[in-house]
């Protein structure tokens, strides 16, 4: 028998969850995830909350004296998260809830640039930005890249102005009119689309004339076309002679003309027709090339040649100005840039879970460039990176010698070398000042403020060179010539010694009976 002093504590405490604890499986739109608990143990130790995530633990949150019994985990990036609670006793006896799944999926896409996509502010010799954009949501959603605002129309249907009219969302307004009985639904593939019947249904951007490059570009939108009778216009700029334009002709065509020459690149739609569709149209100085679900469909070499601004009279989605011709179905997410999208970004325009968003941008010039990512979800949501700039500076610094310095091969009796430059440069990172004598350096001082002069001083006396090198925040870089200085001697003293005759010094013009004379001198040099 074991006699104690207090009766052992073999009773586990009791643990369940309570009012306002989310459901198991439950999936939420928020980004905080509450747990309430009861607990009934009279010797309660700790409390524990714990939460994981898909691949790790989250958080794990401890309490002792009994009192806490909530917890609110805020600020929860989209992902699956499990948590439970364990209550343990003085006696480590030990309890835990069951363990609940939940799924945080939030309104917005989440979009963010990743490497090697370069810094906000940032610059670079070489004449290429390689662009990243990792995107994700829990449904389906497509991401692209506004290089240098080349994106000149981002009508999505979902924002809309006073009159119901769809409003573009890039950054120049080409905003569109509902004409005709043209109508905004809400049951589209991305939030909601413009449905039109192909009688006189269109929405009219004559806007958009104004900012189209006609010789580079793409063309992009999702299409829900109820049949295929007929001539049906999907998004057409120009008239009957000079135009850009995506239609459907029994056969889907991409086509670009300057007037005299018709190049189309086409495929079957026949099999498409009822079923949400992604088409791109992308044309350039040699091709014309059109996509479907994000994968290529058919090429031509371009022959036309260009096609001036002037000749562009008129842009529409849904509809041919000059043949009236009209779309049948519903338009959602239609997007124009100024300049041909390479496969990878036209697949993240039709699937970015499965293809994220990226580009490496050649060939620029030496200036600023800025690009911006988004992200869209099938509800319409839509999210963005921040705007980065960075600098392409393929120019090295300008350095020289200035007033002051002396000259290659100098001569001079001083114990000090002197350096005065002249420097020319936008983006300065630092200037670096270097002095070696026959074997070694002497002295290398680095600024990252733009010092233009430097003083040595107090050197031995030998043959010395220098330089002055500079760098900037592209790593371009630049210096100066090495100039040889030969230190021979101190500036010469001019102070005369002092001296004058000491005690016992015969005086001047004596006589004396001695066989000897004395001198004693005093003397002041130092």
């Amino acid at each position: 028998i074991n006699l104690s002093s207090v009766p052992t504590d073999t009773t586990f405490p009791l643990i369940s969850y309570g009012t306002g604890t989310e459901t198991d499986g439950v999936n939420i739109t928020r980004n905080n995830i509450y747990v309430n608990v009861s607990v009934t143990e009279t010797n309660e130790n700790t409390i524990t909350f714990r939460l994981h995530n898909s691949t790790s633990q989250y958080n794990v949150t401890s309490y002792t004296g009994g009192a806490v019994r909530t917890i609110n985990w805020t600020g929860l990036a989209d992902a699956t998260y499990t948590f439970n609670v364990t209550v343990n006793d003085t006696a480590g006896n030990s309890n835990t809830t069951a363990t609940r799944t939940v799924n945080v999926d939030r309104t917005n896409p989440s979009v963010s640039f990743a490497n090697p996509t370069p810094a906000n502010g940032s610059s670079q010799a070489n004449n290429n930005i390689f662009v990243n954009v990792s995107s994700s949501d829990t449904n389906g959603h497509y991401a692209f890249i506004d290089f240098d605002k080349s994106l000149v129309m981002f009508m999505q249907m979902d924002s809309l102005n006073s009159t119901g009219s769809p409003i573009d969302n890039s950054s120049y307004g080409n905003n569109g009119s509902l004409v005709g009985g043209a109508s905004i639904v809400e049951s589209s593939i991305f939030g909601e689309g413009a449905e039109l019947d192909g009688v006189n249904d269109y929405i009219d951007v004559p806007d958009l004339i104004g900012d189209v490059n006609p010789n580079i570009g793409t063309m992009s939108f999702w299409v829900l076309q109820d049949n295929s009778d007929g001539n049906q216009c999907v998004f057409c700029i120009g008239d009957g002679n000079a135009y850009i334009r995506m239609q459907d002709q029994g056969f889907m065509q991409f086509r670009y003309s300057n007037s005299t020459t018709d190049d189309s690149a086409g495929i079957d739609f026949s099999s498409y027709v009822g079923k949400w569709t992604h088409l791109a149209g992308l044309w350039n100085e040699t091709s014309v090339i059109i996509y479907v679900n994000g994968a290529f469909g058919s090429q031509v070499a371009r022959t036309s040649s260009n096609i001036t601004s002037a000749q562009l009279t008129n842009a529409r989605i849904g509809s041919r100005e000059d043949l009236g011709i009209y779309f049948n179905g519903t338009i959602n997410e239609v997007l124009f840039f100024n300049r041909t999208l390479t496969p990878t970004e036209i697949s993240a325009l039709y699937n970015a879970g499965t293809t994220q968003a990226q580009n490496n941008f050649t060939g620029l010039s030496s200036s600023s460039h800025t690009f911006k990512g988004y992200a869209v979800d099938m509800a319409g949501n839509t999210n963005s990176t921040e705007t980065r700039t960075v600098t392409i500076d393929r120019t090295n610094p300008l350095i020289s010698y200035g007033t002051g310095t002396e000259n290659d091969t100098a001569n001079v009796t001083q114990s000090n070398v002197y350096v005065n430059v002249t420097v020319t440069e936008t983006n300065f990172a630092n200037i670096t000042y270097l002095l070696r004598n026959d074997t070694s350096t002497v002295n290398e001082t680095t600024y990252t403020t733009l010092v233009l002069t430097i003083n040595w001083t107090g050197l031995a006396l030998r043959n010395y060179t220098y330089n002055v090198s500079v760098r900037d925040s592209a790593n371009n870089f630049n210096s100066t010539a090495t100039r040889r200085i030969n230190l021979s001697s101190v500036p010469t003293d001019t102070t005369f010694p002092l001296i004058s005759y000491g005690v016992g010094t015969e005086t001047d013009g004596i006589n004396i009976s001695r066989n000897n004379i004395y001198v004693n001198v005093s003397i002041t040099e130092t």
